[in-house]
């Protein structure tokens, strides 16, 4: 079995990112959802994560990234594996 972990800045830096992206891209845009998703699935916020990773997909339904990140966050669901974070 493989598990892939996202690759992480420290929190601060990723919720300045993530504040960043908000004001130059808006709070509705695919980049803002992304970076939520990701920033949720580091703090191991699995059930969280669900709601911008689908208002990504639901954006733009071929982004690879945002299919990803779903599937990152039902495998951890389903398979258990969030009892380990």
């Amino acid at each position: 079995m493989w598990l892939v972990k996202l690759i992480s800045n420290t929190s601060n830096e990723q919720k300045l990112a993530i504040e960043t992206i908000k004001t130059k891209s808006g709070e509705n845009s695919l980049e803002f959802f992304l970076a939520q998703a990701r920033q949720l699935l580091e703090d191991g916020k699995f059930s969280d994560a669900l709601v911008p990773a689908q208002k990504a997909i639901s954006i733009t339904e071929g982004n690879g990234e945002a299919w990803y990140l779903l599937f990152v966050r039902i495998g951890i669901i389903k398979t258990g594996l969030s009892r380990l974070w």
